[in-house]
């Protein structure tokens, strides 16, 4: 709605409707039902794809520390504290050491020169409908 100006030339200040406020508080409502629905995901694997196909699935909770035969060569990955992260890798740029530290279900980590990608995965009884992005 445009705003309304009176004959002394000073803006009327638009009010909310009631419809205005029934709308923002469902849109809040949404919002902080969506998140501790998200944290309640606990992280079950680590899963390792080359090229679309499932290569490795390790269990997140054991520490250990692997190779990925990538396109472009070997990549070093380690998983330790609950936590996964790229060591060192044989492409250009090095992006995928530079991601750091993933955690969370359906967090990733991908390699595209070597065609890989590295993702954290729910336990078995935990799956979600969709994810959006």
């Amino acid at each position: 709605m445009a705003d309304q100006y009176n004959e002394n030339d000073r803006m009327i200040i638009h009010r909310f409707s009631w419809c205005d406020i029934l709308i923002i508080i469902s849109l809040l409502c949404g919002i902080f039902l969506t998140f501790p629905a998200l944290r309640t995901l606990s992280p079950g694997t680590v899963q390792i794809f080359k090229d679309n196909q499932i290569i490795a699935e390790y269990p997140i909770n054991q520490n250990r520390v692997f190779d990925v035969q990538g396109k472009k060569g070997i990549m070093e990955v380690r998983i330790q504290d609950n936590m996964v992260s790229v060591i060192s890798s044989t492409c250009p740029h090095q992006i995928c050491a530079r991601q750091g530290k993933i955690s969370k279900p359906y967090n990733q980590i991908v390699c595209i020169p070597n065609h890989v990608l590295i993702t954290i995965s729910t336990k078995k009884d935990e799956m979600l409908d969709a994810v959006s992005r």
